[in-house]
C-alpha cells in the first residue's frame, strides 16, 4: 500500500509560476471469501484480492503582465482497479479477473483581471475534460462478456464577475 504526494515548484516569482504535481494511491486487499459474498462461498476462489492503484500527474503555470494573469494546468490521472468479489463461474467462463483502467485528461486555462477603476474584477476560462474507461464488461451471473466501453469528452467556457461593495465584500455573476 503507498500513499504520497509531491511537488515542485520550477520557477516561482512575482510575476511568474511554473510547477508539477504526482499524486500516488495504490492498495491492495485479501479478503477471506465468507467476508465478500457469504451466501455463495461455493462459487467464489478460496481467496479474494482487491487491486487499486490511482495516479495524477499535473503541470501548471501563470504569469502576471500587470492588466491581467493567464493561468493553465494540463493534468492526467490513470485509474486501475479490479473486480475482485466476482461470482468465480462467471471468472471461469471469462478465463481471468476483469480489470478496469481509467483514463482522465484535463486541460484549463484563464485569465482574470481587474478594473481598478469600477471596482471590478473578472475571469474567463476554457476547460477541456477528457474520461474513458477502457474495458467494457457486460454480465449475469454465469457469463462475463465485452462490451464498447464509455468516454466522454466535455469543452466548457465559463466567465465570472465581481463588483466589489463596502466592507471587502463582492456581488457577482457566475456563468458556465
Amino acid at each position: 500500500n503507498i500513499v504520497g504526494s509531491a511537488g515542485y515548484r520550477f520557477v516561482d516569482t512575482e510575476k511568474f509560476v511554473l510547477g508539477a504535481m504526482l499524486q500516488h494511491n495504490s492498495s491492495s486487499l485479501f479478503s477471506p471469501v465468507s467476508y465478500v459474498w457469504p451466501e455463495e462461498n461455493e462459487n467464489l476462489p478460496d481467496k479474494a484480492t482487491r487491486k487499486r492503484s490511482d495516479t495524477r500527474l499535473a503541470v501548471y503555470g501563470s504569469h502576471d503582465f500587470g492588466i491581467g494573469k493567464l493561468a493553465a494546468e494540463i493534468g492526467y490521472h490513470y485509474g486501475n482497479f479490479n473486480y475482485y468479489g466476482v461470482n468465480q463461474n462467471m471468472v471461469s467462463n471469462y478465463g481471468k479477473i476483469p480489470t478496469q483502467h481509467l483514463n482522465d485528461l484535463r486541460l484549463n486555462i484563464g485569465w482574470s483581471a481587474e478594473m481598478e477603476r469600477y471596482e471590478l474584477s473578472y475571469n474567463v476560462a476554457v476547460n477541456y475534460n477528457y474520461f474513458g474507461y477502457a474495458n467494457g464488461y457486460e454480465y449475469d451471473m454465469k457469463t462475463i462478456s465485452d462490451v464498447k466501453t464509455q468516454k466522454e469528452n466535455r469543452l466548457t467556457l465559463s466567465g465570472c464577475v465581481d463588483k466589489r461593495i463596502k466592507g471587502g465584500s463582492s456581488v457577482g455573476i457566475n456563468a458556465v
